[in-house]
């Protein structure tokens, strides 16, 4: 009893059930390294309440007439808040945060209409500008890169994973629950 005890403090707490309207029905499907639940109405469309996992991540939200919409908060595995991002009409529109476990700024931006709509920057651990995509960015590998002095470089293709893991595991995990969660 003591070990369990001791251990509970670095566990998140147990997510409580989806709960979904009258006439809607929960609908559970795995893939690799995760899953999901959502509610469903009769027609089969998305429609109230979700969780979605991967890899540890656990991400919350809502679809409204099978979009996501409102506010989708990501945790890290041990329960602490990764990231927010805000949903209309199935596509990101409003805020973008993103953490690192012990709070500090990731990500820092917005998006209009599934577009940036004000440069999103990633920050690595020191809270140093690493990584941005400015408005023209058309999609995720479309930003400037700067090393440790603020100089602008340009990346290979292992840059970012190496340079800012935690925010390459949360863009992956965005692309990757986007696709999943699709039909």
């Amino acid at each position: 009893m003591v070990a369990v005890s001791g251990c509970a403090g670095f566990l998140p707490a147990p997510e409580p059930p989806l709960r979904c309207a009258a006439g809607a029905a929960l609908q559970t499907r795995g893939w690799p390294e995760g899953g999901g639940e959502w509610c469903t109405t009769a027609a089969s469309v998305r429609e109230g309440p979700a969780r979605l996992r991967l890899r540890g991540f656990t991400v919350d939200g809502q679809y409204h007439a099978d979009d996501p919409t409102g506010r989708w908060k990501v945790q890290w595995p041990r329960g602490a808040r990764a990231a927010e991002l805000d949903f209309a009409g199935g596509v990101p529109h409003g805020r973008l945060m993103a953490w690192y476990e012990d709070g500090r700024t990731l990500v820092s931006g917005a998006f209009a209409n599934g577009r940036v709509s004000t440069p999103v920057e990633f920050f690595d651990t020191r809270g140093r500008p690493r990584y941005r995509l400015g408005l023209e960015a058309a999609e995720v590998m479309d930003g400037h890169a700067f090393d440790e002095k603020g100089a602008e470089i340009t990346p290979g293709d292992e840059w970012l994973p190496t340079t800012l893991p935690r925010a390459y595991d949360l863009l992956m995990l965005a692309v990757t629950l986007s696709a999943l969660s699709r039909r």
